[in-house]
């Protein structure tokens, strides 16, 4: 199914103009309240917003926004606007669903406007499974309107974030990027950051993460010489194999060949001292912090 079989180009227009024109998100607060809901409505509104998170993440790719979101902060400005915008969503989904007569109009309105998707839906299904509709389980109907609505949905989505200016905001946020913009693990993005904003090449965490290990640098390590210092400090805990498997890993070396140089028969040795490394390397990392 596609975007045109529920949208004309001038509707998706229109409805990009009144959302850039009308920021709904505006007064939303980040962290919904559950004084005010049932068990059961905040039960919903979580798995909505949940829902409503997927599909917008979904949506990041086609925005031009390739980056993984998860490798920045809660405050980065793309996870504040998608928080608002789900959390708004989520919010009116459950006043829908807690009154049955806005419910039953919802359900109607619905099929009003996309009854036809509905109808082209179940003819394709059929014709993939050699079916008529009326053979279709109660089953196979729900899958195929939970199907078409998740399609909607992410359309609608879609141009909510492209009203709201999402793919430029998300430009202007990488441009001028501060170290807040990023979570508290040293993810691939914190440490391209990290070594951009210092002029490093070879730091703790870009060499752990060679591994897939992820680590923090203490804050008191500003300089080369800071990091070096520590380094032959935390070696200095180890012994001479992991010493040696440290060093090589900072100069760039793959674990097939650490295994080559050390003498180990399968790469999977080297990745089973590195995982022990990193503990040691996280217990002195917290004593040196303390």
């Amino acid at each position: 199914m596609k975007e045109s079989n529920m949208f004309t180009d001038e509707q998706l227009e229109i409805l990009r103009k009144g959302f850039q024109e009308h920021d709904f998100t505006q007064t939303v607060p980040l962290n919904m309240s559950y004084e005010d809901m049932t068990p059961k409505q905040a039960a919903a509104f979580v798995a909505l917003k949940t829902r409503i998170m997927e599909y917008a993440k979904a949506n990041l790719p086609a925005l031009d926004i390739k980056r993984k979101i998860g490798n920045f902060s809660g405050d980065f400005p793309v996870n504040l606007l998608m928080d608002a915008d789900s959390t708004y969503i989520a919010n009116e989904a459950v006043n829908i669903l807690s009154d049955a007569q806005r419910t039953q109009d919802a359900i109607n309105q619905f099929f009003d406007m996309f009854g036809g998707v509905v109808d082209e839906a179940i003819l394709i299904y059929c014709s993939r499974r050699q079916k008529t509709p009326d053979e279709l389980t109660d089953e196979e109907e729900q899958y195929i309107l939970e199907r078409v609505t998740q399609v909607v949905n992410e359309t609608l989505l879609e141009t909510v974030m492209l009203g709201q200016q999402l793919p430029k905001i998300n430009e202007i946020a990488h441009k001028f990027q501060t170290h807040e913009d990023f979570g508290d693990k040293r993810n691939v993005d914190a440490i391209n950051f990290h070594n951009k904003w210092t002029h490093a090449k070879t730091k703790i965490g870009e060499m752990l993460s060679l591994e897939g290990l992820d680590e923090s640098v203490p804050a008191s390590v500003n300089t080369d010489a800071d990091y070096n210092l520590l380094r032959d400090l935390f070696c200095l805990t180890l012994d001479d194999t992991d010493s040696a498997i440290f060093y090589l890993i900072e100069d760039g070396k793959t674990q097939r060949e650490i295994a080559a140089v050390l003498g180990y028969k399968t790469p999977s040795a080297v990745s089973k001292r590195v995982r022990a490394i990193q503990k040691k390397y996280e217990e002195f990392i917290k004593d040196d912090d303390e």
